[in-house]
């Protein structure tokens, strides 16, 4: 995901991607801004006003919290954490409330996720009483999953 944030931060007016992070700054050296392989050093760079946080979910907490902490706007992906206490400590982290704190939901923002909500809204597919949604196109291993 961080790829298609980084991608899609240029075409937003008013943003400018000026530093990325990967632990392996291979991943990102195609792209434009200072790179750092350690989040720390980049929150405490000056480089940046705002972190857009697409890591592994088990990292959300620590990231967020050293942005939020050094005054930095933060956007996490989803979920905002895996566990509740975690989510939790983000949340108290976010005193100042002049800087954004938010999860991004981009699949809400999907034509298609909004075609069906609408007509789910609409009555058009009758009284639904059970949903499942298969999305095939992402493979994540057991991996993915235990971490």
């Amino acid at each position: 995901m961080g790829r298609q944030y980084a991608d899609a931060i240029p075409s937003i007016d008013g943003l400018e991607l000026t530093a990325l992070c990967n632990r392996t700054l291979d991943k990102i050296k195609d792209l434009s801004g200072e790179k750092f392989s350690d989040h720390r050093k980049m929150i405490a760079s000056g480089h940046v006003d705002a972190v857009v946080i697409a890591t592994p979910h088990w990292s959300h907490p620590e990231v967020a919290i050293e942005a939020l902490s050094r005054g930095l706007h933060v956007l996490t992906d989803k979920p905002l954490a895996v566990h509740v206490a975690d989510g939790r400590r983000m949340l108290a982290a976010h005193k100042d409330k002049k800087l954004r704190f938010g999860v991004i939901f981009n699949e809400r923002t999907r034509p298609v996720n909004a075609k069906i909500r609408s007509m789910i809204e609409m009555g058009e597919l009758g009284k639904l009483r059970r949903i499942i949604w298969l999305a095939t196109g992402t493979f994540r291993s057991h991996a993915y999953y235990a971490s």
